[in-house]
């Protein structure tokens, strides 16, 4: 506001040439303290472009990314598209606890991919005309288990070894009292069982030894009502 201070100075009665030389040292130290300031924004502006040149990204959020973001981004492999409509849907997809491969539970079946090329490592499909229900979203002792049937139900539980692709056993998980097949499955694997919920009851299996070697465990509602059970989630302990 150099004129408004300037039109002060004007009409000062006796003290004109002090005011002026007030003004005058305040206009010099302004021009110096912008000249300043426009040094500083120079400087800040070429250190962000040293940071870009380098692969920084100055501190900042967002941008336009580096050289080696994309780099990370890349593709590393694909896998063909899906033959079915039950293979395209996905039910579960876990890595394998060797961190090898990855395997994907679909409608159609269980297939595990090499982590390092993609490459198909095996493959269990679901026997002719059944699809899969439900499958484990892990295989903390190595291995997973799945839930299939036909018709919409879901009648038969079977367990693999994800490390082999080996079928450990199946079974039918109509068992004890009951009277119709489920049409509902939910299925988790921990330590070493794997537990399966009907939409009557909840069945609990040896993860690695046949039910004709462990008898399963069942629980069920004590009413004789209709009562759906949902989705089953192990915990730590």
């Amino acid at each position: 506001h150099a004129a408004e201070i300037e039109h002060r100075v004007v009409h000062a009665d006796g003290q004109a040439d002090e005011h002026r030389d007030d003004l005058d040292g305040l206009m010099e130290r302004s021009e110096l303290a912008d000249r300043t300031e426009q040094a500083r924004g120079g400087h800040e502006r070429g250190d962000a472009e040293q940071q870009r040149d380098a692969g920084g990204d100055g501190g900042g959020g967002g941008g336009g990314g580096t050289n080696d973001d994309a780099a990370q981004r890349k593709v590393a492999w694909t896998v063909p598209e899906p033959n079915s409509e039950k293979e395209a849907q996905t039910v579960a997809m876990f890595v394998t606890p060797d961190k090898k491969a990855l395997v994907r539970i679909s409608g159609a079946g269980m297939i595990a991919y090499n982590l390092s090329d993609g490459k198909v490592k095996w493959n269990i499909g679901a026997p002719d005309g059944a699809e899969v229900c439900s499958g484990t979203r892990q295989a903390p002792d190595g291995v997973a288990a799945i839930v299939y049937g036909t018709d919409g139900r879901c009648t038969t539980v079977a367990t693999v070894d994800v490390a082999t692709g080996k079928q450990l056993w199946s079974s039918n998980v109509k068992v004890n009292d009951s009277k119709f097949p489920p049409r509902y499955a939910s299925i988790a694997a921990q330590e070493g069982k794997i537990w399966v919920s009907t939409s009557e009851r909840a069945i609990r299996f040896d993860a690695k030894k046949s039910p004709d070697d462990v008898k399963p465990i069942t629980a069920a509602p004590k009413s004789d009502s209709y009562c759906r059970l949902g989705e089953l989630v192990p915990t730590e302990k």
